[in-house]
């Protein structure tokens, strides 16, 4: 690609460059605004567009030892990791193993499927196995295969599977990935806050059960620790900046909202960056002479494309033509 841009190309660069920009005086009123729904999301349940959830799910005080289970769910159902880790006594891991199991029945039960491929994982065990399961999505925002269920409910199905298909397996939480990554971390170091960017986007932290107003709780049990789902993801819509491709992208999508996941999740930036190239080729800016099918598909451009582009311009050509066939 040449590295001369005509005026009119250089034109929408600098319209599309002034859209994303943030200043400081905005990046300060988001904050101070994030402070407020998260203080509003402690103190009730409605009103706030954080959930501010308490997982009852507290820091692990204890080390685990021997093997334990973790499964994986993602946010459609149809894909399932599970990993087995083997622990001394000092919580060190000696081995870990993985394997990722997809449906391939749109009409099998998700839980049907997760107990049978618990069974192919583990295959023989004669003790009783703990299995921590994360979900691809909050737990307020459970979709189609558990949708109308809570967490607890989605515990008590498991639960019911395994005992279906005789297997030697127990529950120990049901949690999404922020939760999940904020409680393994702190096995081995106080970590206080955790937080994913991909498929969604959410974030999770340690407080003290006396701070959740929304929350009766006794003066014996308000020093207590506990980990908070905030769904971060759903926040800004009155507070952060969106541009016009931010807006499509939303208005496209499968479900309107979650204002903030949508600016900075990995499921969407590659979106974003897609329609801004798809502008350009409307205008004959960009890909003049070249078929933009394959570029024109929603969500063909993947936000992994952008990494090594950004270390390195000389692999724009090359992303292109492995992935879109545009030389």
């Amino acid at each position: 690609m040449s590295a001369m841009l005509s005026n009119e190309q250089q034109a929408f660069l600098d319209h599309a460059t002034t859209s994303f920009a943030v200043s400081d005086e905005s990046l300060n009123t988001i904050v101070t605004r994030a402070h407020a729904e998260l203080f509003r999301g402690l103190s009730t349940s409605q009103g706030s567009e954080l959930l501010m959830k308490p997982t009852f799910i507290r820091p692990p005080t204890a080390r685990p030892s021997s093997v334990s289970l973790g499964m994986s769910i993602s946010a459609s159902g149809s894909r399932i990791r599970i990993t087995s880790i083997t622990v001394d006594s000092n919580s060190t891991p000696l081995r870990t193993h993985t394997q990722v199991f997809t449906m391939q029945s749109t009409t099998q039960n998700v839980f049907d499927f997760a107990a049978n491929c618990v069974r192919e994982f583990v295959q023989h065990t004669d003790s009783s196995l703990p299995v921590g399961v994360t979900i691809g999505v909050p737990c307020g925002a459970l979709t189609e295969y558990a949708r109308g269920l809570h967490a607890c409910d989605v515990g008590r199905k498991l639960c019911a599977a395994f005992v279906r298909n005789h297997l030697n397996v127990h529950v120990t939480s049901v949690t999404h990935g922020a939760v999940s990554a904020l409680v393994a971390s702190r096995i081995q170091k106080a970590t206080q806050v955790a937080a994913v960017f991909d498929g969604g986007v959410n974030a999770a932290y340690v407080e003290q059960l006396g701070q959740v107003c929304k929350l009766r709780v006794s003066e014996e049990t308000k020093s207590s620790l506990v980990a908070i789902d905030t769904d971060i993801g759903n926040f800004g819509s009155r507070v952060l900046p969106v541009t016009m491709w931010d807006r499509r992208v939303d208005r496209e999508s499968k479900s309107v909202g979650r204002v903030f996941e949508k600016l900075v999740g990995g499921h969407y930036m590659g979106e974003i960056v897609r329609n801004l190239i798809i502008d350009m080729v409307d205008r004959r800016l960009l890909f003049t002479t070249c078929n933009v099918q394959e570029i024109s598909v929603p969500y063909s451009f993947h936000s992994a494309y952008m990494g090594p582009i950004i270390e390195d311009l000389e692999a724009v050509d090359a992303v292109f033509a492995a992935e879109f066939g545009i030389q």
